[in-house]
């Protein structure tokens, strides 16, 4: 976490924003979007007083508007999906145009040109709405939800394939398996820092609260309508974050039942052997089985007797992805020898693979050699024999330089990704919805730690949840109120069956005392850090907790005036994280990351007191530091930011509009 947020500082950041476009008036709002346009006659003038009608298709919901005295129409806040949109007009046949397309956060362009005749007449046309963006200065890029579904996502997360539009950048590519667990190889935005983008899922904050910009959680690709990707001059209504932002849709119900049921596999029993494993007769790889499995069914409510009524009132949307990875992991480390842990060094006199010229161990204490470099076991450290015998023994001849031991094991990931949405229109000008996005996550990392001694488990069940109430209040006025909460937790408990949390089952077993008594797992081993030749045997700092909240609520008010558009608002966040972690003192010289202690031996000692190997002088004792962490605390940090904004939509001339806005930003640091 960034010391300028832990100062107990505060700021005031304003940003305006001004730009012009010479096309049809723009408007947007948070993940929904506005639909606009002008009605003419035949000669091309502006038909003032017509009625528009613009109508979901997937649930019939409708919203109407007048036309002014230039014959436009604002129809705001509407959810993306497929729209039909209608005028009317004394005088003139009925205009109705079919499966217009509305992105999230975003303008459509949709002009009526009405026909002399009888109201009882209707012109229809299909897909008439401006596909090119010209109502907005933001530059932004959609990948719908038929994208999504299309694309050959290696390890089907939607999300990376926004890597594909211009100026969006991530460390972590597509052809590994980023379908598993949460993020943590965030994104950048036209340059800007991986921490100043800005995830949501249904509007709810999706980036931990740790600074980094990792993302907590996305849906599965069969629940993801579309995601909106905000790069540059956007509205002054979105905030948060001074870079990107990357919005997910979710799918909601309609009025038909659809639904979906798959399955994804790959089994190394279908691999043919490579043409180097055949050469050389070598056998197939490890086992690797990878399934991904689930459904997607989303409709109305269907009560026998109450089918009609309820079939345009209440909706749902249900999406359940699991996926079952079984992959064998290879460890290899370069291990103490039988001999070095008896004190017997001999192998190192003359070229050997851990020194290349050989090295010849001295008495630190009188600078004499010790003969075949064996130590006698006078001199030896008891607890330094001991923390050499608890490495893994050697298994294996030399390979790879210095190795000589390997083991493998099973390294299965489990996941589960959930949707559950909910829509509720109680009256015609009032909508709820609500949104849950789960996902968790649990592995097993066998050599956590690098040894097999230390196993763990990680565990992620991260959600994002929002609850919105859109109330129509008038057909030139809508209120929109939203709240979310967000959770990042993150579980790392430990297999304590594991001998390197049994230190006194060790054949050897490690006795000396600690300084501070109080330890989460007290027979934990310590970390040993020898020279780069050989594995520093590591303890690791778990078991481990952290959790990261994010609350927030947000109102906003649009108001069509005119050939204005009004809209103002105010956004509240509460967030923090509770930190029961104690991994990062090791970053600080000396520092440790293990509380049951390190130790540090190297090649040169502290002002020459030295044998001359690193793995010699643990036998002797001689260490140059030992650093041991105190007992862990849950460290609770809490921070809120308040947003307000106001901007106007002007329709200055059909050719010419004004967007201009205000966005206040007070932010308070963690404390």
């Amino acid at each position: 976490m960034r010391n300028s947020i832990l100062a107990k500082a505060s700021c005031l950041c304003a940003a305006l924003a001004i730009y012009v476009v010479f096309s049809v008036a723009a408007f947007a709002q948070t993940d929904v979007g506005t639909i606009t346009g002008f009605v003419r006659d035949p000669s091309g003038a502006v038909v003032p007083n017509a009625k528009v009608t613009v109508k979901s298709e997937a649930t019939g919901e409708s919203h109407t508007a007048t036309t002014d005295t230039q014959g436009h129409y604002v129809v705001t806040n509407l959810l993306p999906g497929s729209y039909d949109v209608t005028a009317e007009a004394s005088g003139f046949k009925k205009f109705e145009s079919t499966h217009n397309t509305l992105a999230a956060n975003s303008t459509i362009a949709l002009n009526a040109d009405l026909t002399v005749g009888q109201a009882t007449e209707t012109v229809e046309v299909s897909s008439t709405a401006e596909t090119l963006q010209t109502q907005s200065g933001a530059v932004q890029s959609e990948v719908t939800g038929t994208q999504v579904q299309n694309e050959e996502l290696n390890g089907r997360d939607p999300i990376y394939a926004a890597q594909f539009l211009a100026g969006v950048r991530s460390s972590s590519t597509l052809g590994d398996f980023n379908g598993r667990g949460p993020q943590g190889q965030p994104f950048q935005i036209n340059g800007a820092r991986s921490w100043d983008t800005l995830v949501t899922v249904d509007s709810a904050p999706a980036v931990r609260t740790r600074a980094n910009g990792a993302i907590i959680g996305v849906p599965d690709v069969d629940a993801t309508q579309e995601i909106q990707v905000l790069t540059a001059d956007y509205a002054a209504e979105y905030g948060r974050a001074s870079g990107g932002q990357m919005r997910i849709v979710t799918k909601s119900g309609t009025t038909d039942f659809h639904g979906s049921l798959y399955e994804y596999f790959r089994n190394s029993a279908l691999n043919a052997n490579t043409w180097t494993r055949n050469e050389t007769g070598t056998s197939f790889a490890p086992p690797f089985r990878y399934n991904n499995f689930g459904f997607a069914v989303g409709g109305p409510v269907a009560i026998p007797g109450k089918w009609d009524a309820l079939r345009q009132k209440f909706f749902w949307f249900v999406a359940e992805d699991w996926l079952r990875d079984r992959d064998t992991e290879t460890q290899p480390q370069a291990v103490p020898t039988l001999l070095m842990r008896q004190g017997n060094f001999s192998e190192l006199l003359g070229p050997n693979p851990w020194y290349k010229n050989g090295v010849q161990l001295r008495d630190p204490r009188t600078g004499a050699p010790y003969v075949n470099n064996i130590i006698p076991p006078s001199q030896l450290s008891r607890n330094g024999l001991a923390m050499l015998n608890a490495y893994p023994t050697p298994n294996a001849a030399l390979f790879n330089g210095t190795d000589n031991w390997i083991e493998q094991a099973a390294h299965p990931y489990n996941q589960r990704k959930e949707i559950l949405n909910f829509d509720i229109l109680p009256t015609s000008n009032q909508h709820i919805e609500f949104r849950k996005s789960d996902l968790n996550y649990n592995e097993y990392q066998p050599f956590d730690q690098g040894s097999g001694e230390t196993a763990k488990y990680f565990i992620r069940p991260n959600q994002t949840n929002t609850l919105a109430w859109t109330w129509t209040i008038s057909p030139t006025m809508v209120n929109e109120a939203r709240a979310s909460v967000s959770l990042d937790d993150v579980y790392i408990p430990v297999n304590t069956a594991d001998i390197g949390f049994n230190r006194q089952d060790l054949a050897m077993p490690i006795t000396y005392p600690y300084i501070f008594p109080a330890k989460d797992i007290p027979n934990k081993i310590p970390t040993v850090q020898l020279n780069d030749a050989f594995y520093s045997l590591q303890g690791g700092p778990y078991p481990s907790h952290s959790s990261g909240p994010i609350y927030t609520a947000s109102d906003s008010l649009t108001k069509v005036w005119g050939n204005h558009t009004f809209k103002a608002g105010v956004y509240f966040e509460y967030s923090g994280e509770n930190d029961g972690d104690q991994i990062n003192v090791s970053t600080v010289p000396g520092g440790s990351n293990n509380q049951n202690g390190t130790f540090q031996f190297t090649d040169g000692g502290i002002n020459g007191f030295t044998s001359g190997a690193s793995i010699a002088n643990a036998a002797l004792g001689i260490a140059d530091s030992y650093t041991e962490i105190g007992p862990r605390a849950l460290t609770i940090f809490r921070g809120w930011m308040a947003e307000e904004f106001a901007q106007d939509d002007w329709q200055v001339t059909p050719k010419l509009h004004l967007n201009y806005g205000l966005r206040v930003s007070t932010i308070t640091g963690f404390h």
